[in-house]
């Protein structure tokens, strides 16, 4: 046996050790496990990532990225608020557009708050669920605080305010649909609140152009849950890919590693990997060298 066939027999190790460590018994840790492998070490049909961490590993990175948008939809949000308050102001009255930009600034910070502890926490973990949940319900009130800026600047005889209003909260809901698209309770909660509340309203007033303006309204709103639905599932989907790619990419190094180590010896003779003597103790096998091979 040659030199290259040993080096060419070595580089298949990576692959065998996978089978090595599923096939050892549960009695003895390895310290070449990975924290990706699923099911007791002994039961071959267990060589397979582990859902639940990899399902862990995508909550923890989705309450990420959702706080992440959030804080920089927050941290701006007031600025097209002031746009929208200076139109209505100038209809209405400014005690009204100061109270409804004051709301709005209330419950934007509350947001920003909320997504800029999420995303400093140092680790999600097990209340990933709960911090999205609290990050939902604000983008949900959010969105209410911007839908109702059409019963605060109503007036009637004012149509060009109120369809400037309009302008305005479907602006806010375009730009809005990468941010809310990792959940979707906050994306039909925000949108609800942003589009339905004006719904109500154009139904209820005697406004011109009602039914067109509340069809419209309605047509928007369905064509933002199904945007928000496909982007969800691509960003979904990225992540599960990068979450299974970071477990594979932790067993493949550390395989190397143990390569590197001479976990395993070739027998020249049969060319087949035998454990080494030194590291046959460590998984349960015995006290001799070659009571594994491949």
């Amino acid at each position: 046996m040659n030199t290259t066939s040993t080096l060419s027999a070595k580089g298949r190790l990576a692959s065998m050790l996978g089978r090595l460590l599923v096939s050892a018994p549960h009695r003895t840790p390895t310290p070449a496990q990975s924290p990706g492998w699923t099911g007791p070490v002994g039961n071959v049909g267990g060589s397979r990532l582990d859902d639940e961490l990899i399902a862990q590993k995508v909550m923890a990175e989705r309450v990420r990225i959702f706080a992440e948008r959030a804080f920089s939809g927050a941290i701006t949000a007031p600025l097209g608020g002031l746009i929208l308050a200076w139109i209505g102001g100038a209809a209405t009255d400014w005690y009204r557009a100061g109270t409804w930009f004051a709301l709005l600034c209330i419950v934007e910070f509350a947001l920003a708050r909320g997504s800029h502890l999420a995303r400093r926490a140092e680790s999600i973990g097990e209340d990933a669920r709960a911090q999205a949940n609290r990050l939902i319900i604000l983008s949900g009130l959010a969105g209410l605080v911007w839908g109702s800026s059409v019963w605060f600047f109503w007036i009637d005889g004012q149509f060009e305010s109120y369809a400037l209003n309009l302008v305005l909260l479907v602006g806010v809901g375009g730009i809005s649909v990468m941010t809310m698209s990792p959940f979707t309770g906050a994306v039909l909660l925000f949108f609800g609140g942003l589009l339905i509340l004006p719904l109500i309203h154009i139904l209820a007033s005697a406004s011109p152009h009602s039914p067109e303006i509340a069809l419209g309204l309605a047509v928007f709103y369905v064509l933002l849950l199904h945007h928000s639905r496909v982007a969800g599932q691509q960003f979904l989907s990225g992540l599960e890919s990068t979450a299974r790619n970071e477990l594979l990419a932790e067993r493949l190094s550390l395989a190397l590693g143990a390569a590197r180590q001479d976990w395993f010896d070739l027998n020249p003779q049969s060319g087949e990997m035998v454990a080494s003597a030194a590291h046959t103790k460590q998984f349960g096998f015995g006290d001799g060298a070659g009571q594994l091979s491949f």
